[in-house]
């Protein structure tokens, strides 16, 4: 069977590591593929569009963020809302209900004991693949025709700024559907242009002065799911709703050189791809590379986005599982999934000789149980360890994990006190 794409949704925060990973894996197991936006300079929402449209649907991971969600997060559920494909939502459970519309689905979770409702969000995912079911219906008509774009907007006043948007996308290999809106002011579209405009690609529209058969065609547009970028000559931003500027008009100077410069820029955001995340490899290498200082404060560069993309993409070394010895394609020793380890002798120059026995001895209880939720969330704890300054909010959420996942390592008091106490006693 194979694995239907998924618009996978979540934030870049720290704390948010360990659920993005926890249900980025049971996503996976349940037969999707996560589809991401690594994070970046600037964003659009013709690329968000662009994505959805080409996935089975969403699935967003919402966190608490001083009370409320990131607006980004609720904007990509809001387009998909709007075109129509099926959500799951699961939010965190001391957030208020009403930041969200009632008749989303949603299933909540905890921060501090979420791997305790396993059951529940193995539940809530099996209901949503059951519902869009087992194949991904193919979109044969786009797949006909040169990829095309369609220009809304532009006429009289700004043809010259128009022709070289054309001709940009000409250059980009986009046949341009144009002066769409002169002739005839019927409303009543004849199929063959309904069909050119479902098969559409992309579309450009400056709304400010769209006639009657404009208007017509950018709500025919929308309904159809068709990503699109949408301008204004209107410097005055009267919205005050929450919805991130990056996602509303973009704004043209009067200049042409400069808003020609606009336009190509949100064009190249359009083309960027996003990343596939299908393995638990490639989990481990993006959320190591989201454990960044630029990422914890928020610095999001373009540059960023690629070095995220190359570390995900390059190379086969399998950085964060523990267990046999084995080698990847450049014939570097690496360790193959299996049993889990601990450096004993590096622990315990750092934590101290109990803290070393003790992580040992939950090693072995682990390998016995072969537990495989256990073993990649105490591969995740050895990981936060062995960084420079590891952070006592996600040892604490990862060692919950396990002794809820294995209650036998919470009954052994003193091993369990020992490992609690090293966690507690980071700063």
């Amino acid at each position: 069977m194979s694995k239907l794409p998924i618009y996978f949704s979540h934030g870049y925060r720290e704390r948010e590591a360990v659920f993005n990973k926890y249900f980025g894996i049971l996503i996976e197991n349940n037969g999707f593929i996560p589809s991401l936006d690594p994070p970046s300079g600037d964003v659009n929402s013709a690329k968000l569009e662009k994505h959805l449209k080409h996935t089975v649907g969403l699935i967003a991971i919402v966190a608490n963020r001083d009370g409320n969600i990131s607006p980004y997060i609720k904007y990509e559920i809001d387009i998909a809302i709007r075109v129509g494909k099926p959500v799951l939502v699961f939010i965190e459970d001391n957030i208020p209900d009403k930041v969200l519309p009632t008749f989303i689905f949603k299933r909540g979770f905890s921060t501090k004991s979420f791997f305790r409702d396993y059951y529940e969000h193995q539940n809530a995912l099996a209901i949503f693949k059951t519902f869009i079911g087992e194949v991904q219906l193919p979109r044969v008509q786009s797949f006909l025709y040169q990829k095309s774009t369609i220009i809304l907007g532009f006429e009289k006043e700004n043809l010259d700024l128009e022709v070289r948007i054309k001709n940009h996308l000409t250059s980009l290999g986009y046949f341009v559907w144009d002066k769409i809106e002169e002739g005839s002011e019927d409303l009543i579209l004849e199929g063959e242009k309904h069909f050119n405009l479902s098969s559409t690609n992309l579309a450009i529209c400056l709304t400010d002065k769209l006639s009657n058969k404009g208007s017509y065609y950018l709500g025919a547009i929308r309904s159809m799911q068709t990503p699109m970028i949408l301008l204004t000559q209107n410097k005055k931003d009267t919205y005050s709703g929450w919805i991130p500027s990056e996602f509303r008009n973009k704004v043209l100077p009067k200049n042409e050189d400069e808003s020609f410069s606009i336009v190509n820029q949100q064009i190249d955001l359009y083309e960027e791809d996003f990343v596939v995340v299908d393995n638990e490899r490639k989990w481990e290498k993006y959320l190591n590379s989201l454990s960044t200082k630029s990422i914890i404060k928020g610095e999001y560069t373009n540059e960023f986005r690629d070095h995220i993309i190359n570390n995900i993409h390059m190379g086969d070394t399998f950085k964060n599982i523990s267990g046999n010895v084995s080698k990847d394609n450049s014939g570097n020793l690496v360790q193959s999934q299996g049993d889990v380890t601990i450096d004993g002798s590096f622990i315990q120059e750092k934590f101290g000789k109990d803290a070393a026995d003790a992580l040992a001895k939950v090693a072995d209880i682990i390998n016995q149980s072969k537990n495989q939720d256990a073993k990649e969330l105490f591969n995740s704890m050895n990981e936060e360890l062995k960084k420079e300054k590891p952070k006592k909010s996600i040892l604490s959420t990862l060692w919950t994990g396990v002794t809820t996942t294995i209650p036998l390592i919470k009954s052994s008091v003193d091993i369990f006190e020992k490992v609690s106490t090293m966690i507690q006693g980071l700063s």
